[in-house]
């Protein structure tokens, strides 16, 4: 996230630099350096609605081209989307795991809710008890 923040600072202070020199050529400062701090907004909400839109998608096609913090962002969403996708994985790795030690078991193995209803049984306990 660093390295997204010193790239606005950058951007921030390198344009309010030339604009205060520009406004100080044309003896009109304020109005310079308010042009840009409003071209600088606007192309954060123009950088803000690119990044909504990108994830409202799903984050499935390649990312918009931002800069700055929208792309230290970008990069943070994508690694935590590559970690949740590995963490699935390995979930479902051991779910089958388990399911298959369960299965080849002899005993008959029952799951229960906390309200006493089966959430799940294994085949020696579905054929043991009629399930």
């Amino acid at each position: 996230m660093l390295l997204g923040v010193k790239t606005e600072l950058k951007i921030l202070s390198v344009g309010l630099l030339v604009a205060g020199v520009c406004g100080w050529l044309v003896n009109l400062i304020s109005l310079c350096m308010t042009i840009f701090l409003l071209a600088y907004f606007f192309w954060h909400l123009l950088s803000v609605l690119k990044f909504l839109n990108w994830v409202d998608n799903g984050m499935k096609h390649t990312h918009p081209n931002l800069q700055g913090i929208w792309l230290e962002l970008i990069n943070m969403l994508e690694q935590k989307k590559l970690q949740q996708i590995k963490s699935i994985k390995r979930m479902r790795q051991a779910v089958k795991r388990t399911s298959q030690l369960t299965h080849a078991i002899d005993e008959g193995i029952l799951v229960l809710k906390n309200d006493l209803r089966l959430s799940w049984w294994n085949a020696t306990a579905k054929k043991q008890l009629g399930l």
